[in-house]
Protein backbone atom coordinates (compact mmCIF):
# COMPACT_ATOMS: atom_id res chain seq x y z
CA UNK A 1 0.00 0.00 0.00
CA UNK A 2 2.85 2.40 0.85
CA UNK A 3 4.32 1.82 -2.61
CA UNK A 4 1.18 1.86 -4.72
CA UNK A 5 -0.22 5.05 -3.21
CA UNK A 6 2.81 6.84 -4.67
CA UNK A 7 1.59 7.24 -8.27
CA UNK A 8 5.15 7.34 -9.62
CA UNK A 9 5.64 3.66 -8.69
CA UNK A 10 4.69 0.66 -10.77
CA UNK A 11 4.14 -2.20 -8.34
CA UNK A 12 4.20 -5.85 -9.40
CA UNK A 13 2.85 -8.57 -7.12
CA UNK A 14 3.90 -12.17 -7.45
CA UNK A 15 2.95 -15.11 -5.25
CA UNK A 16 2.39 -18.85 -5.37
CA UNK A 17 -1.37 -18.32 -5.70
CA UNK A 18 -2.12 -16.11 -8.71
CA UNK A 19 -5.85 -15.84 -7.91
CA UNK A 20 -5.08 -14.43 -4.47
CA UNK A 21 -2.41 -12.09 -5.86
CA UNK A 22 -4.83 -10.83 -8.50
CA UNK A 23 -7.45 -10.31 -5.79
CA UNK A 24 -5.04 -8.21 -3.72
CA UNK A 25 -4.19 -6.08 -6.76
CA UNK A 26 -7.89 -5.56 -7.50
CA UNK A 27 -8.55 -4.70 -3.86
CA UNK A 28 -5.81 -2.05 -3.95
CA UNK A 29 -7.28 -0.50 -7.11
CA UNK A 30 -10.62 -0.25 -5.31
CA UNK A 31 -8.98 2.48 -3.22
CA UNK A 32 -7.88 4.36 -6.30
CA UNK A 33 -8.36 3.20 -9.89
CA UNK A 34 -5.12 4.96 -10.84
CA UNK A 35 -2.97 2.80 -8.58
CA UNK A 36 -0.29 1.19 -10.76
CA UNK A 37 -0.40 -2.33 -9.31
CA UNK A 38 -0.20 -5.46 -11.45
CA UNK A 39 -0.50 -9.13 -10.47
CA UNK A 40 1.95 -11.41 -12.28
CA UNK A 41 1.24 -14.98 -13.33
CA UNK A 42 4.94 -15.64 -13.92
CA UNK A 43 8.29 -13.87 -13.60
CA UNK A 44 9.17 -14.25 -17.26
CA UNK A 45 9.60 -11.13 -19.41
CA UNK A 46 9.79 -8.76 -16.46
CA UNK A 47 10.31 -5.05 -17.11
CA UNK A 48 13.21 -3.27 -15.41
CA UNK A 49 12.84 -3.68 -11.65
CA UNK A 50 14.39 -1.18 -9.23
CA UNK A 51 13.42 -2.75 -5.91
CA UNK A 52 12.22 -6.24 -4.98
CA UNK A 53 10.94 -7.31 -1.57
CA UNK A 54 10.95 -11.00 -0.64
CA UNK A 55 8.23 -11.36 1.99
CA UNK A 56 7.06 -14.95 1.53
CA UNK A 57 6.50 -17.33 4.44
CA UNK A 58 5.27 -20.89 4.88
CA UNK A 59 4.74 -20.58 8.63
CA UNK A 60 1.16 -21.22 9.74
CA UNK A 61 0.13 -20.42 13.28
CA UNK A 62 -0.60 -23.28 15.62
CA UNK A 63 -0.93 -23.29 19.42
CA UNK A 64 2.38 -25.11 19.98
CA UNK A 65 4.46 -23.13 17.48
CA UNK A 66 7.96 -22.52 18.74
CA UNK A 67 9.89 -19.28 18.55
CA UNK A 68 12.84 -21.14 17.04
CA UNK A 69 11.07 -23.00 14.25
CA UNK A 70 13.36 -21.13 11.85
CA UNK A 71 14.84 -24.39 10.54
CA UNK A 72 11.41 -25.26 9.12
CA UNK A 73 11.19 -21.87 7.43
CA UNK A 74 14.76 -22.13 6.18
CA UNK A 75 14.22 -25.48 4.44
CA UNK A 76 11.13 -24.18 2.67
CA UNK A 77 12.14 -20.59 1.96
CA UNK A 78 15.44 -21.61 0.39
CA UNK A 79 13.41 -23.77 -2.02
CA UNK A 80 11.22 -20.75 -2.83
CA UNK A 81 14.31 -18.71 -3.73
CA UNK A 82 15.47 -21.57 -5.96
CA UNK A 83 12.04 -21.63 -7.61
CA UNK A 84 12.17 -17.88 -8.28
CA UNK A 85 15.69 -18.25 -9.69
CA UNK A 86 14.48 -20.82 -12.24
CA UNK A 87 12.02 -18.25 -13.61
CA UNK A 88 14.20 -15.16 -13.71
CA UNK A 89 17.77 -14.05 -13.10
CA UNK A 90 17.83 -12.66 -9.56
CA UNK A 91 20.28 -10.01 -10.77
CA UNK A 92 17.40 -8.52 -12.83
CA UNK A 93 15.38 -7.78 -9.70
CA UNK A 94 17.25 -4.61 -8.75
CA UNK A 95 17.94 -4.09 -5.07
CA UNK A 96 16.53 -7.08 -3.17
CA UNK A 97 15.39 -6.58 0.41
CA UNK A 98 14.71 -9.84 2.23
CA UNK A 99 12.03 -9.74 4.91
CA UNK A 100 11.42 -13.50 4.94
CA UNK A 101 13.01 -15.55 7.69
CA UNK A 102 15.69 -16.57 8.40
CA UNK A 103 16.63 -13.15 7.03
CA UNK A 104 20.41 -13.36 7.16
CA UNK A 105 20.60 -16.96 5.95
CA UNK A 106 18.49 -16.12 2.89
CA UNK A 107 20.58 -13.02 2.27
CA UNK A 108 23.79 -15.06 2.34
CA UNK A 109 22.20 -17.75 0.15
CA UNK A 110 21.22 -15.27 -2.59
CA UNK A 111 24.64 -13.63 -2.43
CA UNK A 112 26.67 -16.83 -2.53
CA UNK A 113 24.69 -19.15 -4.77
CA UNK A 114 23.26 -16.64 -7.23
CA UNK A 115 26.03 -14.02 -7.05
CA UNK A 116 23.62 -11.18 -6.37
CA UNK A 117 25.42 -8.10 -5.02
CA UNK A 118 22.48 -5.85 -4.14
CA UNK A 119 20.70 -8.10 -1.65
CA UNK A 120 20.10 -6.95 1.91
CA UNK A 121 18.57 -8.56 4.98
CA UNK A 122 15.90 -6.59 6.81
CA UNK A 123 16.04 -7.16 10.54
CA UNK A 124 18.51 -4.94 12.34
CA UNK A 125 16.21 -1.92 12.47
CA UNK A 126 13.50 -4.13 13.97
CA UNK A 127 15.94 -5.35 16.62
CA UNK A 128 16.85 -1.74 17.38
CA UNK A 129 13.19 -0.84 17.86
CA UNK A 130 12.74 -3.77 20.24
CA UNK A 131 15.86 -2.89 22.22
CA UNK A 132 14.85 0.78 22.60
CA UNK A 133 11.38 -0.24 23.82
CA UNK A 134 12.99 -2.51 26.41
CA UNK A 135 15.37 0.22 27.58
CA UNK A 136 12.53 2.73 27.96
CA UNK A 137 10.68 0.43 30.36
CA UNK A 138 13.72 -0.78 32.30
CA UNK A 139 15.95 0.75 34.98
CA UNK A 140 18.67 1.67 32.50
CA UNK A 141 18.70 5.48 32.62
CA UNK A 142 17.93 5.47 28.91
CA UNK A 143 17.56 8.96 27.43
CA UNK A 144 16.20 7.94 24.05
CA UNK A 145 19.62 7.96 22.38
CA UNK A 146 20.13 6.03 19.18
CA UNK A 147 20.25 2.27 19.58
CA UNK A 148 22.61 0.40 17.27
CA UNK A 149 22.52 -3.37 16.82
CA UNK A 150 25.05 -5.49 14.98
CA UNK A 151 25.17 -9.19 14.22
CA UNK A 152 22.62 -11.70 13.02
CA UNK A 153 18.95 -10.74 13.31
CA UNK A 154 17.17 -12.44 16.19
CA UNK A 155 18.50 -14.01 19.37
CA UNK A 156 22.14 -13.52 18.27
CA UNK A 157 21.83 -9.75 17.91
CA UNK A 158 24.36 -7.57 19.74
CA UNK A 159 22.98 -4.23 20.99
CA UNK A 160 25.65 -1.53 21.43
CA UNK A 161 24.35 -0.42 24.81
CA UNK A 162 27.33 1.77 25.66
CA UNK A 163 26.27 4.09 22.81
CA UNK A 164 22.59 4.12 23.74
CA UNK A 165 23.18 4.55 27.49
CA UNK A 166 26.09 6.99 27.17
CA UNK A 167 28.25 5.00 29.53
CA UNK A 168 30.43 1.94 29.30
CA UNK A 169 28.53 -1.25 30.10
CA UNK A 170 30.86 -3.87 31.56
CA UNK A 171 28.21 -6.11 33.07
CA UNK A 172 27.25 -9.01 30.78
CA UNK A 173 24.07 -9.40 32.82
CA UNK A 174 22.73 -6.10 31.41
CA UNK A 175 22.95 -7.47 27.86
CA UNK A 176 21.42 -10.78 28.95
CA UNK A 177 18.54 -9.08 30.73
CA UNK A 178 17.74 -6.79 27.79
CA UNK A 179 17.78 -9.65 25.30
CA UNK A 180 15.71 -11.96 27.50
CA UNK A 181 13.04 -9.26 27.94
CA UNK A 182 12.87 -8.76 24.17
CA UNK A 183 12.40 -12.43 23.38
CA UNK A 184 9.93 -13.01 26.18
CA UNK A 185 7.66 -10.51 24.44
CA UNK A 186 8.31 -12.02 21.01
CA UNK A 187 7.55 -15.55 22.22
CA UNK A 188 4.33 -14.29 23.82
CA UNK A 189 3.19 -12.77 20.51
CA UNK A 190 4.04 -15.98 18.66
CA UNK A 191 2.15 -18.17 21.10
CA UNK A 192 -0.91 -15.90 21.34
CA UNK A 193 -1.25 -14.74 17.76
CA UNK A 194 1.42 -15.63 15.20
CA UNK A 195 4.73 -14.29 13.98
CA UNK A 196 4.98 -10.58 14.96
CA UNK A 197 3.45 -8.35 12.30
CA UNK A 198 2.99 -4.71 13.32
CA UNK A 199 6.52 -3.81 14.42
CA UNK A 200 8.20 -5.36 11.33
CA UNK A 201 5.67 -3.61 9.06
CA UNK A 202 6.26 -0.31 10.86
CA UNK A 203 10.02 -0.58 10.27
CA UNK A 204 9.55 -1.65 6.64
CA UNK A 205 7.17 1.25 5.96
CA UNK A 206 9.77 3.61 7.40
CA UNK A 207 12.33 2.24 4.95
CA UNK A 208 9.95 2.42 1.97
CA UNK A 209 8.91 6.00 2.75
CA UNK A 210 12.57 6.98 2.87
CA UNK A 211 13.15 5.44 -0.56
CA UNK A 212 10.01 6.97 -2.08
CA UNK A 213 10.71 10.42 -0.63
CA UNK A 214 14.43 10.15 -1.50
CA UNK A 215 15.38 11.03 2.04
CA UNK A 216 18.93 10.97 3.34
CA UNK A 217 19.07 8.82 6.44
CA UNK A 218 20.76 5.78 7.91
CA UNK A 219 19.00 2.43 7.88
CA UNK A 220 20.89 -0.62 9.11
CA UNK A 221 20.50 -3.75 6.99
CA UNK A 222 22.59 -6.90 6.75
CA UNK A 223 24.86 -7.71 3.82
CA UNK A 224 26.98 -10.71 3.00
CA UNK A 225 30.69 -9.86 3.05
CA UNK A 226 32.72 -11.34 0.22
CA UNK A 227 35.98 -10.37 1.88
CA UNK A 228 37.18 -9.59 5.37
CA UNK A 229 36.07 -6.22 6.72
CA UNK A 230 37.63 -4.75 9.88
CA UNK A 231 38.77 -8.22 10.85
CA UNK A 232 35.29 -9.73 10.33
CA UNK A 233 34.81 -12.54 7.80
Amino acid sequence: YELVKDHSCNVFLYGRNYSKTKGIATDLREINAQFNVIALESLEHLPKIDLTIFSFSIMIWRPDIGANDRIIEANNNLKIIDSIATQTDLKQLGVIIIVSNPVDLLTQYCSEKYKVENVYGFGNSLDELRVSNTLIKGPYNYQGDEVVCIGEHGSSIVPILSKALRRFINEPSVYSNVKSEIFERTVEVIHLVSIPFYSPVYCLFDLLRSIINKETKTVRLSKYLEKEYLGIK
